[in-house]
Parts: C-alpha cells; sequence; structure tokens
C-alpha cells in the first residue's frame, strides 16, 4: 500500500528523530583479557549519568579489530597489557583504521611509559587502575563533547561539500536549458562552456543527441498528487540520471511540473533509464509519467530542433493516466516550423514593447499554420509558445502568472478543441509577455536587474559593454551609466565579484582542480585568475581551499 505525502512526512520526521537520538548515544566497546575486569567496568558504566550503549567486547586487540569491521562504534576502552595484540598496537592500528573512534587507555602507574606511547598513537585520554566512578564519568563527559563537537563538524562540512556540488550541478542544468532554447550565436563559445562544465561527449559536434520531455501524473484522477509529490519525483529522476553517464536533466521554469532529459543516443541506456522512470515513479510514489521524446539531432546547435519536438510529441499524448512514450518521427517537424525572419522580427518587436505587431505576427503565422493541416497548427503554436519562453527567460520575468498561462496554453494545444480560441490565448499570453519587457526595459532598476541577471548566468564567457547593449538594443555609454547609478560600480567590476563569488563556491569541490574553477569562472590563465583571488579574498585559491577544510570563514576585501 502507498504512503500519502503526510504519511511519507511523518515517517521522515520519525526516521530523523530515531537518528538524532542515536547520534547522541555513545556507543562503547570494551578491550581487557579478564572477563572480570570487563565486567566490573560494565558496573562503573552504569554508576554514570552518561547516556551510551555498550555494543561489543573483546579480550585482545586483534578480536577488537575484526569486531569492529561489523560494528559502528565512537568510543574504545582498552586495557594496555594483553595477549595476542596489546593496547598499544592494538591503538596505533584503530586510528589507522578508524580515526574517528576515541580511545581511552587503562593503565597502572608501572605501565606509564606506555600510556605516553599510546597517546601518541593516538589514543584520546587514560585513566589509572584502579578506575574510580568518578574519574570515568569525567573522561567520558569529556569524550562525549568531543564526539558530538566532531560530528557537528563531519556534518557541517558534508553539508558544505553538497552545497558546493550542487552549485556546480544548478550551473549544468542551467547551461543546458540555455542550450536548449538556441538563444546564442558563438558556437565556439558554446562548446567551450560544455567542455568546461564537464560535459565532453555533447560538446562532439557528431554527438547524436535526443532531448525527452517528462510529465508526472498522479492515478484515479488523482490531480493534485503530482504537485504534492513533485518534490520527490525530481530527485528520483535526478537519482535515476545519475546511473547514467550520457543522459542529463534540466528543467524550465515556462514548463512548470515537466523534467527534461537530454541523452546521448545509445538505445540500450536510453530504454534502460525511460523504463526505470516509468517502473520507479509507480512503484515508489504511486505516480505514471508521459514522455515525449523527441527526434534525433546530430550536434549541439540543433538541441533545440529536439527541444521542441520533445515538447510537441509529449503535448500528443491523451490526457488519461497511464504511463506513455510518445516519439517524434525523425522528419516530422520538416517545413512546418517557424522561419528564422519569423522568429528574429517577433524577438525584436517584443523586446522594443510592440504589443499589436507582436499581436498580428502571431494572427498572421497561426493562421497560415492551420491552413495546412492540424498538426501543422499544433507545431507552429508549440515553437511560438517555446519561443515566448525564451523571452520569458531571457527577461527573468519573475510573474509566476505568466509561466502558468503558458503552461495553460500548452494543455490548450493538446486538447485542441477551438483553433481560434487556441489562437487567441496565444496572442494574450504574447501580449503580457510584450508589456512586462517593456516595463522592465524601460524602467532604469529593472533595466540593471536584467543586466545583472545576464551577468550571472553567463559570467564565465567574454562580455563587454558593446555586447550589452546590443543584447540589451540600448546605447553602450547610456546602459553603462545607468547600471552605475543604480548599483554604485561599472559592470565590470560586478562582474569580477559574480566570478569570485562562483569561484568560492567551486573551490568547495575538491573533485575540481584550480585550473578547472578558473576556466569554470572566465579566466583562461589559471595564474591570473589567482591574482585576482587574492585581491579580492586576502589569500591564494589554495589557502581559502584549506581554510574552509579547517572550518575558517571566507571574507572579502573591500
Amino acid at each position: 500500500m502507498t504512503s500519502s505525502p503526510d504519511q511519507v512526512l511523518e515517517q521522515t520526521c520519525i526516521y530523523i528523530s530515531i537518528q538524532m537520538r542515536g547520534w547522541k548515544m555513545m556507543k562503547i566497546m570494551i578491550v581487557d583479557d579478564e572477563v572480570q575486569i570487563r565486567k566490573g567496568m560494565h558496573l562503573k558504566l552504569n554508576l554514570t549519568d552518561q547516556a551510551y550503549e555498550v555494543i561489543g567486547e573483546a579480550s585482545d586487540g586483534k578480536e577488537a579489530l575484526e569486531k569492529l569491521a561489523s560494528n559502528a562504534v565512537d568510543l574504545v576502552i582498552t586495557d594496555m597489557r594483553m595477549p595476542v595484540m596489546d593496547g598499544l598496537a592494538f591503538t596505533k592500528e584503530c586510528k589507522k583504521q578508524y580515526p574517528h573512534i576515541k580511545i581511552i587507555v587503562l593503565s597502572g602507574y608501572s605501565d606509564f611509559d606506555y600510556v605516553k606511547n599510546a597517546m601518541k598513537e593516538g589514543a584520546s585520554d587514560y585513566l589509572l587502575k584502579p578506575v574510580s566512578p568518578d574519574d570515568l564519568e569525567t573522561t567520558l563527559s569529556k569524550m562525549k563533547q568531543e564526539i558530538e563537537h566532531e560530528k557537528v563538524e563531519k556534518h557541517e562540512l558534508n553539508k558544505m561539500k553538497r552545497a558546493a556540488r550542487y552549485a556546480f550541478e544548478d550551473e549544468r542544468r542551467k547551461y543546458l536549458l540555455y542550450v536548449a532554447n538556441g538563444d546564442w550565436l558563438n558556437q565556439d563559445a558554446v562548446s567551450e562552456r560544455l567542455k568546461q562544465l564537464q560535459f565532453n561527449e555533447l560538446a562532439d559536434p557528431d554527438a547524436v543527441i535526443r532531448i525527452l520531455t517528462i510529465e508526472a501524473r498522479g492515478t484515479d484522477g488523482e490531480s493534485s498528487r503530482p504537485k504534492k509529490l513533485w518534490e520527490s519525483f525530481r530527485l528520483l529522476c535526478n537519482e535515476i540520471s545519475s546511473q547514467f553517464d550520457q543522459i542529463w536533466l534540466f528543467e524550465n521554469p515556462a514548463y512548470p511540473s515537466l523534467i527534461h532529459a537530454v541523452s546521448l543516443l545509445h538505445q540500450k541506456y536510453e530504454q534502460s533509464f525511460i523504463r526505470k522512470v516509468q517502473d520507479q515513479s509507480k512503484s515508489l510514489l504511486n505516480l505514471y509519467t508521459v514522455i515525449g521524446a523527441g527526434e534525433s539531432v546530430i550536434g549541439f546547435d540543433k538541441m533545440k530542433d529536439t527541444y521542441i519536438s520533445s515538447l510537441l510529441a509529449w503535448s500528443q499524448s491523451p490526457l488519461e493516466t497511464g504511463a506513455h512514450l510518445y516519439k517524434e518521427d525523425q522528419h516530422s517537424l520538416q517545413g512546418t516550423g517557424l522561419s528564422p525572419e519569423f522568429e528574429r522580427i517577433m524577438m525584436s518587436a517584443s523586446e522594443q514593447g510592440d504589443v499589436k505587431p507582436v499581436s498580428d505576427l502571431i494572427k498572421k503565422e497561426l493562421v497560415k499554420s492551420g491552413q495546412h493541416s492540424a498538426y501543422s497548427f499544433t507545431v507552429g503554436a508549440n515553437r511560438i509558445l517555446f519561443l515566448l519562453g525564451t523571452i520569458v527567460q531571457k527577461y527573468e520575468l519573475k510573474d509566476p502568472s505568466i509561466s502558468q498561462s503558458i503552461w495553460l496554453c500548452q494543455q490548450e494545444v493538446r486538447q485542441m478543441t477551438n483553433y481560434v480560441t487556441v489562437m487567441n490565448s496565444i496572442v494574450l499570453v504574447s501580449e503580457t509577455i510584450t508589456q512586462a519587457v517593456h516595463s522592465v526595459r524601460f524602467s532604469g532598476s529593472k533595466v540593471t536587474d536584467s543586466v545583472k541577471q545576464y551577468l550571472d548566468m553567463h559570467y564565465a564567457e567574454d562580455i563587454s559593454l558593446s555586447m550589452l547593449s546590443d543584447l540589451f538594443h540600448m546605447n553602450g555609454t547610456y546602459l553603462s551609466e545607468l547600471f552605475k547609478q543604480q548599483t554604485g560600480q561599472n559592470f565590470t567590476d560586478y562582474l569580477v565579484k559574480v566570478r569570485m563569488k562562483k569561484a568560492a563556491d567551486f573551490l568547495k569541490d575538491h573533485r575540481l582542480k584550480i585550473i578547472d574553477v578558473a576556466e569554470l569562472t572566465g579566466y583562461s590563465s589559471a595564474g591570473y585568475f589567482s591574482t585576482v583571488f587574492k585581491k579580492h579574498y586576502a589569500c591564494s585559491p589554495v589557502e581559502y581551499r584549506r581554510q574552509q577544510d579547517n572550518g575558517s570563514v571566507d571574507r572579502e576585501v573591500d
């Protein structure tokens, strides 16, 4: 029986609570060759107020190491003089294999040299025989504090590493969307960036690529279930894709509730990925998946074509539940797409805030498409919606109602009850977007925000003032003065600051070399990158990474 979202949340909270209680419970192993000594230690432990659990005993160091291999232990209390393997040899080997385990050694006055050597080998503390309950209490309390402090530090370090890895993965996902949208001009720059982001196979001009568009749907009319389980569905898809070297996921804010997968076309891997998504979504989340498979293309410069065709394939799916896979024929889009001239005129009119020309252009194109066939109209409508989504992303239009409107238009195209209704809906959305773009472009603060957002996304590219002025259709001098007036700094200083912040995040990921971080943040020379970084953070990238590992706080230099 499948758990409800509320039950899943409750079970998660219970699990975390149990884990936290277990984390506070100190797990102890007692090592001594005399049974009576071990029993006596048990009795003395019972007299303390410490929360602990004795999870095992051993009669010598060798037996203790064997048991440590299958038991999670925080603390070992060990005698020094034992047969087979004494306490000193055990301490040395234990710290080599399990450096996190604390060791308390027991010894008499006559064996104090043993104790000193054990401390050199990594023992945390010692107790002299006979052990008094008070001394044991004090030492256990000290050990518990050290263990908890180290676990907190380890947790924070792991969290920092996960955040650093997520920052890198987030860059990769955003760039896949950027390439798929096709809103770029310099193919060499895109190829270089793909390689920097470790998409070497995708950067190959001969790579055969397909994009899959994935939607989760509820069973038995449970339309709200996919929304409730959206994060779980995303995590599941990410986990499955991580098992495939040549399948990568990204999302598009213009199409909420959809996940897109870029696949290098190796049939057995792609089919295996599709089966896992469908099977595990049903078995683990009780969700069905509808997948639209785009046409295959050669080279990342054609990714826009496979992306649009994957959306078109998805849009052809019926609304009833059940797992489905829809594919676009290899030649299905030929002769049905928008001309480059149409896209150029529409982009230009939208960015100038000319509502009527945009509306007239869309109506004319859709009427022409509808005269050919229903299929041609569907393709044209989807391509126009895709183009509108690209404009929304370029100007970072934050109004959620815009994305929702695009999504609803997608649903209307899928159902296709009336051509005129669909066309009017698309025209209405285009007018809203055009007005929003006009508001952004002709408001000083909003223009600055748009430039900042562009720099935040494209910080690794070779960006100049003239390029920005062309991109935002503004005089370069005016744009520069406006940016400085709104931010208090010129765009070059802002760009450096963005690059340094990203560099600091990337340096936390030890899988990236310094030269990798330099290239990822727009510097072809590691030496020059280090110079700029040191000026910004008052330490070299290597020193910064070391400070992060030691828990030091990073600081910027004004």
